[in-house]
């Protein structure tokens, strides 16, 4: 499901400097007679876990065959995906995988929307209406700040936020701790605060990680 324009990518790949693009086929990683595969406990069954059943069992899978393929030094994951990065770092501290995973911080677009390729299936309505989860994201951050430490009150002002989207429908919104992804009751230290709102047949996911004191 996920939009595939390997051009552009080689395009933009060649504009950053890359000096090889490794692109296999999928017989080539998944053989017909492929059996094996990589599975994580506790992190692999919340969030988006929990709504899409074997997703990350994937990630885990490839991603492992790709740095056992490659033999990276590093390997670089961007926030806007939390959950995946704190997984591929759990992944690699219980594996001895022998690299460094580096979590780059989330590129947005003028309006504050985190890039995603799901951008080109967004109607102009859709897209408009998406900045109420960045603009709910920014509200968190102001009441964690003033004071609030109660994530259920924090979780219904951001509903309120969305609400204003006649589109939007939320999947979740939740707060954990970074990068145990362990479920708080009191926003204190590094909280994981993200979301999954669906415009349409288009799921879009974002996040921020705030300290509290």
């Amino acid at each position: 499901r996920y939009p595939r324009d390997r051009r552009k990518d080689k395009r933009l790949l060649d504009l950053a400097g890359c000096d090889f693009l490794f692109v296999p086929e999928i017989e080539d990683i998944y053989p017909p007679d492929y059996q094996t595969y990589v599975e994580m406990e506790e992190k692999s069954k919340i969030l988006e876990g929990a709504i899409r059943p074997g997703h990350l069992r994937g990630v885990c899978t490839v991603v492992a065959k790709l740095f056992n393929v490659v033999k990276p030094h590093r390997a670089y994951f961007g926030q806007k995906d939390a959950q995946q990065a704190a997984v591929i770092l759990q992944m690699v501290r219980d594996l001895n995988f022998d690299l460094k995973i580096v979590i780059c911080p989330i590129v947005r677009d003028e309006k504050k929307i985190a890039l995603s390729s799901r951008h080109v299936y967004l109607t102009p309505r859709e897209k408009k209406e998406a900045e109420v989860i960045y603009e709910s994201l920014q509200f968190a951050k102001r009441t964690i700040a003033e004071g609030r430490t109660n994530p259920q009150y924090v979780h219904k002002k951001m509903q309120e936020v969305i609400s204003k989207s006649e589109l939007a429908k939320i999947d979740y919104i939740s707060f954990n701790r970074w990068d145990s992804l362990e479920p708080v009751k009191r926003l204190k230290g590094r909280v994981l605060i993200s979301l999954a709102v669906r415009f349409g047949k288009t799921r879009l996911l974002d996040n921020i990680i705030v300290n509290v004191k």
